[in-house]
């Protein structure tokens, strides 16, 4: 908590990760991270350096997180 600089009970607006470099990666920037990590998402990480593709993962992943309440839950 003391390195994302967030307090309990805070609400963030996107997702954070530490990377293994101690760096903080955010939002879209974070997913690209991870998908590094993951053998099978490397194709996302090789994308993410594409010219403006990395511009629409922030857009996207921004659309998402604003209109995560609307997400639509169907029970059976």
């Amino acid at each position: 908590m003391k390195i994302l600089g967030i307090n309990d009970g805070d609400d963030l607006p996107e997702m954070k990760i530490i990377g293994d470099d101690r760096k903080v990666y955010g939002g879209a920037r974070g997913i690209v991270f991870l998908c590094r990590k993951i053998w099978w998402a490397w194709p996302i990480w090789a994308l993410a350096h594409l010219p403006l593709t990395m511009n629409i993962m922030d857009y996207v992943y921004k659309w998402v997180a604003k209109n995560r309440h609307r997400a639509v839950v169907c029970e059976i």
